[in-house]
């Protein structure tokens, strides 16, 4: 149960304000209607009712349709978290979400200047640093722009990747940066719910790495770079299971059927879709409790979870009718 934090009473008018806006999210009904549009035009139509809308004049269909459907919801993003910090009473609970969209694009910008690519087509906006702003820091050299946590990842990752070329590894530097500094504006929020959030997605990421790390001949040492140190289960007792071979440290967690599945899947050889379906199922449960409470920081970081993910959904599902996916592939792609 949650209970209600010191400055509950400060999130009065965001509450109300989020539970205004919790009319347009998308339904299971409007989902259904959404899966069963008979083309993307009708697809967009039932999203307008969630407040969604393609760039006026753009195409919908073809390749160019894909473009359009990243420029629709890279805009709603950049409005969500917007929202966010108009009626958040502290910038970093906005900033907690922010966070994520600034490692992707310091993934993007390091691993495209290897490449020799251009990162600006893959690059998001909606993060703690302009897009181009963050390049700009990258390329020049001058990343003590962005912080030292992201200074000294970026300084990291950009050596595995001149050195030995590893993106995985590379990844795991940036990640382990972005959940220590989820974890920073988390407790730096104000909100014991936010913290407990953070921890919770620094767990769900340890397990995902521990069960696809299931059966790799150098699981142990992977684990070591890869698991960091934000969630609740320690990651020493991570890389133990890692290196047994499965996932029992989270045995005690809200995350304990998620990770039995993932273990069985993996070790079988199958698909992993029902175990991301439990970590989804999972992430709803977190926020189960949120619905009764009248107002509170919860009820905004709720919402904003809720926005999140109703925008990965839409993505997958319009993406799906662009590539002329049939149904069963469409609710494949969605975990339904």
């Amino acid at each position: 149960m949650i209970t209600l934090e010191p400055n509950e009473s400060l999130y009065l008018v965001a509450s109300g304000r989020v539970r205004g806006l919790e009319n347009t999210l998308l339904t299971p009904e409007k989902l259904t209607r959404l899966i069963d549009a008979e083309d993307v035009a009708a697809a967009y139509r039932v999203v307008s009712e969630c407040g969604y809308a393609p760039p006026a004049g753009a195409p919908l269909d073809g390749t160019q349709g894909i473009y359009t459907l990243s420029r629709m919801l890279d805009r709603a993003a950049e409005e969500l978290y917007a929202l966010c910090e108009e009626l958040s009473e502290s910038k970093d609970l906005t900033d907690f979400f922010r966070v994520r969209i600034d490692a992707h694009n310091l993934k993007t910008v390091l691993k495209s200047e290897r490449a020799g690519r251009d990162p600006d087509p893959n690059l998001l906006s909606g993060g703690v640093f302009r897009a181009a702003e963050l390049k700009d820091a990258v390329l020049s050299g001058k990343t003590e722009r962005l912080g030292e946590i992201w200074r000294k990842a970026a300084a990291e990752a950009g050596e595995i990747l001149t050195s030995v070329g590893d993106g995985q590894r590379c990844d795991f530097v940036l990640d382990n940066a972005m959940f220590r500094l989820m974890s920073g504006h988390a407790a730096a929020s104000g909100s014991r719910f936010l913290k407990d959030y953070a921890a919770f997605c620094a767990d769900k990421a340890n397990l995902r790495t521990a069960v696809r790390l299931k059966g790799v001949s150098n699981a142990e040492k992977l684990a070591e770079l890869a698991v960091n140190e934000q969630g609740s289960v320690a990651k020493t007792a991570v890389v133990a299971s890692v290196a047994a071979g499965g996932a029992e440290c989270f045995a005690r967690t809200g995350l304990a059927s998620a990770a039995e599945e993932g273990i069985r899947a993996r070790g079988a050889g199958e698909p992993l879709t029902a175990f991301e379906r439990l970590l989804d199922r999972a992430d709803g449960d977190f926020f189960r409790d949120v619905k009764y409470l009248g107002m509170g920081a919860p009820v905004l970081i709720s919402y904003i979870r809720r926005r999140e993910t109703e925008q990965s959904t839409i993505r997958k599902v319009i993406s799906a009718k662009l590539s002329g996916a049939d149904r069963a592939e469409i609710e494949r792609r969605i975990g339904l």
